[in-house]
Order: structure tokens, then sequence, then C-alpha cells
């Protein structure tokens, strides 16, 4: 065999493997980079859509809330009332004298929309709707005789057992109650509120009222807080809590990830 056959067979030196190696590693970081890039990319894209996709089903549920807001309670008597009265399994709303402050029901505003800043100006809102499923009656009745628990009115026509009803003064502003209806007498026109969850025993310390105040059937009422809950560091969710006669609110629902502000726009006509 020729020398220049048996210099042949020797085979890469080892600059040749060490230039190799160097120009593989260099391939090996390019790509590593250009994937690292695009995974950031792809995850930049696929949360921004993320968060676009969980805004719009939020928005889409409160608007439906919204547009919700109201019905059921549109009677201008009753919604000068402010903060209601009501009982709840023992325990009566932070407005009763006497309430303990530790077992008191939250505070029941007889509003459509009410837009609140429990953590400060520059935090989330929380936004309450109230809004019923309305009743068959829809005119208030008015109060002849006021012995609980029964009181008798000029009519019972659309008042159902299991409504809930509104007494209202018309000598005090402000002096408005939330019970449920146990029964109804349209012989006697005579309204029942026996001992119940929404009744306490004796009208317990909740307002009397008198001849020709009002009392308005709201039928099923429905009461939703939302707000924005920060469960870590970065981590925000929107939740919503049905809190209607509830002891310490309603326990609150999760209703979207990754929704990081709550801001009610409104105007005052």
């Amino acid at each position: 065999m020729t020398p220049t056959l048996r210099i042949r067979e020797q085979g890469m030196s080892l600059v040749e493997v060490m230039v190799g190696v160097a120009i593989g590693l260099i391939g090996i970081l390019i790509i590593t980079q250009a994937y690292i890039s695009s995974d950031k990319f792809n995850r930049s894209t696929v949360g921004a859509g993320s968060g676009q996709t969980n805004g719009l089903i939020a928005l889409f549920t409160i608007e439906r809330d919204a547009q919700m807001a109201g019905y059921g309670l549109n009677q201008s008597a009753a919604l000068g009332c402010g903060k209601l009265y009501y009982y709840y399994n023992g325990n009566y709303s932070a407005n009763v004298s006497g309430q303990s402050a530790s077992t008191a029901l939250l505070p029941l505003t007889l509003a459509p929309v009410y837009i609140d800043s429990p953590n400060g100006p520059n935090m989330p809102n929380t936004i309450t709707m109230m809004f019923s499923n309305g009743s068959t009656r829809m005119v208030p009745g008015t109060i002849a005789t006021f012995a609980p628990p029964y009181v008798t009115v000029d009519g019972t026509a659309g008042f159902l057992p299991g409504d809930f009803v509104m007494l209202v003064s018309q000598a005090a502003a402000g002096n408005c109650t939330l019970v449920q209806l146990t029964g109804v007498a349209p012989v006697s026109s005579q309204l029942q509120f026996n001992p119940a969850p929404y009744n306490p025993p004796a009208w317990g310390t909740l307002p009397t009222y008198v001849t020709n105040d009002l009392i308005f059937d709201i039928g099923n009422p429905s009461v939703r807080t939302y707000s924005v809950a920060s469960l870590a560091v970065g981590q925000y969710r929107l939740q919503v809590a049905d809190s209607l006669l509830i002891t310490g609110g309603g326990v609150a629902q999760d209703l979207a990830d990754d929704v990081v502000d709550l801001r009610a726009q409104y105007g005052k006509d």
C-alpha cells in the first residue's frame, strides 16, 4: 500500500474533531435560543388570549345581572328605603338596635346597583346588584292593622306564601323591613308572618308599622356581589357571592381567572 493511501486511512485529526464539536455546539445554542424565544412568544400570545377570553366571560356574566338590576324593585316609595332591616336564622341585620356586631348580618342596601371600594379608592371596586323575579302583584298594598304575626291589608290578590315582602313606613324615611310570607288568608285580608328562618319569633326587635304604611311583594329577590380576590402574588380572580340574608355574606365562588381589576363607570343624573 502506498504512503498516500495509508495517510488517508488514519481518519480525522483532533483539531478537525474539535472544530466539528464547536460547530455543533454553536448550532445547538442557536436552536435552543430560537426555541426559547418562540416558546416565550407563544406563552405571551396564549396568555393574552386567555386573559381576553376570561375578561369577556366575566363581562358577559356581569352584564347579564346588570340588565336585570332593579327588576321587581322599581317602586319609587321602596327605592328610598336605603338599608333594610331584616332577620335570618337567629341573627338580625347590623342596623337593628341591640344586635351583636359579631353575629350581625351584612348591611343590605335596597338599590339596583351598589358600587363600593372597601379596600380604598385605588383598589378594585365591588359591584352589588339586586333584582327579583318579580311577583304577580305589581302595586303595593296598604296596611290596615299591624299585629304580628298577622297583618291586615287592603287586599291579598297577588301575595303568595313564600314571597318576600317589604314593609315601608310612610312617616319614617328609611324604615323598611324585609320578611317572608308564610300564609295568605283572602277572606280576612290577612297576611301571615309566622316564625321561620326569615321571620323572628313574635316579630322580635324589628321595627313596627301602623295603618296606611305600605307593603311591597318582591317575589324571590337575588343579591349578587362581584369582587376581585388576590389569591397570591400576581394571581387574581373574579369572584361572585350570592349574599342575600346570609351571615357574613355568601361564600364567594370563583368566576374567572386572571382578572386583576374591576372598575365601574357610572353617571349621575
